[in-house]
């Protein structure tokens, strides 16, 4: 099993979301510390990025993240159009 790390900005990002997208990320948050790229998820890996996937949280919501040999960290969350905006990693 992963050990699971959120970045600032990820905190930030789900203070600001309804209680039913925090609940959703957070039982996808352990679905992923359990397989990184657990195929009943939808998950993509984000072209000109080395590790770095993002998953459907509910419709709209997307959450990015990266992953290694003993950890997983959240990066970002938000809503499909504004989450590639502003893309800092």
């Amino acid at each position: 099993m992963l050990e699971l790390f959120k970045t600032v900005r990820f905190s930030r990002d789900i203070k600001k979301l309804p209680v039913e997208i925090q609940q959703k990320s957070y039982e996808i948050s352990l679905k992923l510390i359990e397989n990184p790229l657990d195929r009943t998820l939808n998950i993509k890996h984000l072209t000109g990025f080395k590790k770095v996937y993002r998953v459907v949280v509910l419709s709209d919501f997307r959450l990015i993240y990266t992953y290694d040999e003993t950890s997983l960290t959240l990066l970002r969350i938000a809503h499909r159009k504004e989450i590639y905006k502003s893309l800092e990693i």
